[in-house]
């Protein structure tokens, strides 16, 4: 049975109401804690890539973004990013590595991304 054609009003609305947002726990043994990351929204990635590139306070800024709790709040708001830069290297560097993933930014990601993208003809 074909489905029904939907006009741009519905499609904006089913758009608008789907729960996109994606998140993982990861247990930080340093910290002896279980925290989440979420996947970027599209503000946020926009925020992401116009700081700046050259900033030693890129990582920080991304978990900043991407640190929340059980139900997507963050934790860390850009006021706060000193409490991150104070924490455990070994710590920011694992959690980093985690949100690229999480939000596709390493390149093994992307590249899965691309070769399982169906579009059509």
């Amino acid at each position: 049975m074909a489905k029904a054609k939907l006009d741009a009003q519905s499609l904006k609305t089913l758009i608008e109401q789907a729960e996109d947002t994606k998140i993982v726990p990861f247990f930080v043994e340093e910290w002896d804690v279980t925290v989440y990351i979420k996947t970027l929204t599209g503000q946020e990635l926009m925020d992401f890539r116009s700081y700046p590139d050259q900033s030693k306070d890129h990582d920080i800024y991304l978990l900043s973004l991407s640190l929340c709790d059980e139900d997507g709040n963050r934790l860390f708001g850009f006021d706060e990013m000193e409490t991150l830069k104070r924490k455990s290297w070994a710590a920011i560097v694992k959690l980093t590595i985690v949100a690229q993933k999480v939000n596709r930014f390493d390149e093994e990601s992307f590249e899965e991304l691309k070769k399982n993208l169906q579009i059509p003809q």
